[in-house]
């Protein structure tokens, strides 16, 4: 009885998702030939679909001619295709040979197949369940013949490694990953190596026994230089954030997603867009144990979204839709088959967003999305064995001449807060980090108080532990303490304690009373 309720709670909880959904979905118009719902002004059109043979797309990239490499997610294997601008005049697909292929068995499946995949500095970049591969054309014959691991991965199913682009500056690569994958052994991190659960309740596993005995740090983030050879942590604890995107003004974005079995219960955290700070910890620990977002030691969202499937993502700048769209972020779901824009509004160094949809069909698992060199939108339907498609959207109303929105008022606080990550991941700045970000532990906002105590953490305790004792400021005491709770020796909690407890509670903000109580 207990087991029905739950799945009976479960499908109450998806119905007034998907109620709400389709609630701001009123402008959408149905595109006769595909059975899409999309704004007025747009066209879908469906490209290829897929046959059984070619087996079921997750990852997709462009290629320098234009042309789109995708994957099965299991054994068929890779494939080049070659568009057309004109309609119906069909996909020319030809398979790709070499490309490495370490399967596993998944219940009934054999799974290997690539799940992310990137082209830039004159290489493909390509991550699979174990492995992340630079892949080239060494003689101009237009084939790949060179296949590298530039480092093996631990498998971790469909929680493994995933989408790869370019860093802001363009001399980089970011990955990310979901939490089955461990962080190899050896990569240096910007956020000081001191995870822990950190809950004050004993954890409580999952009851099906999703992720149970994995550790911090989970779903992480890391940047690479071209040839594989430097790696470096800059975020952690996302669930199984499957893409990543970058905006005008070169902050890292990415879609988590939640865990269904969770609905219900009071650490449920719904899929969210989050703003990918430097060092950010964002608390995803196994079961019960993962961490609300108003933990002052976390990360909180931009927007949550609610139960769904996140997967591809992408700014609209990269596109040629009008003004309107160029400045929101596209976010993908395969569950509810939506893609939604998140219009984002600055809120102190970070940011805000809103929801609206911008398509949807029934089925549309959308498992990959990118905007081509021509500014079209193409997305590919598939996954866990599911039929496949490449779809293409088509900006086909008026020409709009309205320039796009630029989020610079906020500027001054981003630049702020950046000039105190470059302590991040610094051991040796000592004396001059402490000195730079002490005064910021009391900073308005969250994202400048984050990065100031990152800034601290990263040097040696020794230096700056009486400090925190000495402090005078309510707020920079109760951050100072956090930092000093995850470094210092246990022996220095006493006086930690009497010091806060000086604190008068009733008169402080609420969310300093939150992070007070942290």
């Amino acid at each position: 009885m207990q087991s029905q309720m739950k799945y009976v709670i479960l499908w109450i909880t998806v119905c007034i998702a998907l109620c709400n959904t389709r609630a701001s979905a009123e402008h959408l118009v149905l595109d006769a030939d595909t059975q899409i719902n999309l704004p007025s002004g747009f066209d879908a059109e469906l490209l290829y679909d897929v046959p059984a043979s070619q087996g079921s797309w997750v990852a997709m990239a462009f290629d320098p001619k234009g042309r789109l490499i995708v994957s099965d997610q299991d054994d068929k294997g890779v494939f080049r295709l070659t568009l057309t601008e004109t309609e119906g005049a069909g996909v020319r697909v030809e398979p790709l040979e070499g490309f490495p292929y370490l399967p596993i068995n998944w219940g009934r499946r054999r799974v290997g197949g690539a799940l992310g995949f990137l082209y830039a500095f004159d290489s493909l970049y390509m991550s699979s369940m174990k492995g992340f591969y630079r892949i080239r054309d060494t003689d101009g014959d237009d084939t790949f013949d060179e296949f590298t691991l530039l480092k093996q991965l631990g498998v971790g199913y469909e929680h493994s490694a995933h989408s790869i682009i370019k860093t802001e500056d363009g001399q980089g690569l970011y990955l990310v990953t979901g939490n089955h994958t461990a962080l190899p052994s050896g990569i240096p991190s910007l956020q000081p190596p001191v995870w822990e659960t950190d809950s004050l309740l004993q954890e409580m596993p999952d009851a099906m026994g999703h992720a149970v005995g994995i550790q911090a740090p989970a779903g992480w983030i890391c940047r690479i230089s071209p040839d594989g050879k430097d790696w470096v942590m800059v975020a952690s604890g996302f669930r199984n954030a499957v893409d990543i995107a970058i905006n005008r003004e070169g902050e890292l974005f990415t879609y988590d997603s939640d865990l269904e079995f969770d609905v219900g219960t009071p650490w449920y955290r719904p899929t969210r867009v989050n703003h990918v700070t430097s060092a950010s910890e964002f608390g995803w620990r196994p079961g019960s144990a993962k961490w609300p977002e108003y933990f002052a030691d976390s990360k909180g969202a931009v927007i949550n979204i609610g139960p769904g499937s996140p997967t591809g993502i992408s700014f609209g700048y990269h596109s040629n839709f009008p003004a309107p769209y160029q400045d929101k972020l596209f976010i993908c779901d395969w569950t509810f088959g939506s893609i939604y824009l998140i219009d984002m509004e600055e809120d102190g160094s970070s940011y805000v967003g809103t929801k609206t949809e911008f398509l949807n069909g029934q089925p549309l698992n959308i498992s990959a999305m990118r905007f081509g060199p021509d500014g079209h939108m193409y997305f590919l339907v598939g996954g866990r064995n599911t039929d496949s498609r490449l779809y293409r959207i088509k900006y086909v109303g008026p020409v709009q001449q309205k320039p796009g929105k630029k989020l610079i008022a906020n500027q001054g606080l981003r630049d702020l807060r950046h000039s105190l990550e470059v302590f991040h991941g610094n051991p040796h700045a000592g004396n001059q980090a402490i000195t730079r970000a002490w005064p910021h532990l009391s900073h308005p906002d969250r994202n400048i108080r984050y990065a100031a105590r990152l800034a601290i953490e990263n040097q040696p305790v020794s230096l700056w532990q009486e400090r925190v004792l000495r402090e005078e400021d309510q707020r920079a005491l109760i951050h100072a303490s956090i930092a000093l709770c995850r470094h210092g020796d246990p022996s220095l909690s006493h006086r930690i304690l009497k010091k806060l407890n000086q604190i008068p509670f009733d008169l402080l903000a609420a969310e300093d009373q939150l992070a007070l109580l942290r």
